[in-house]
């Protein structure tokens, strides 16, 4: 293996960057200013507990059934790196 060669310093690139993914998040917003966020059957006020969707189509859906139950609800966006 050469180590200067293109393609192996191409390589090394690869795993230097921090990889990022975006993912998505319910969250409530309720008339006292509290936020809570959809966990995939219920609410919390945690957001680690939070349902992450990596399809914003099915947070959508999710979003519009909270917001036909007359919550106020909206899709958060937020992203990650990873190591």
């Amino acid at each position: 293996m050469d180590m200067f060669s293109a393609s192996t310093i191409g390589k090394e690139e690869l795993f230097r960057r921090p990889r990022m993914k975006t993912l998505h998040y319910v969250a409530v917003l309720f008339p006292n200013g509290e936020t809570d966020y959809f966990d995939g059957s219920d609410l919390t006020p945690y957001r680690d507990d939070a349902l992450e969707y990596t399809d914003i189509e099915e947070a959508e859906l999710d979003c519009a059934i909270l917001t036909a139950r007359r919550f106020n609800a909206s899709v958060e966006t937020f992203q990650r790196y990873f190591q």
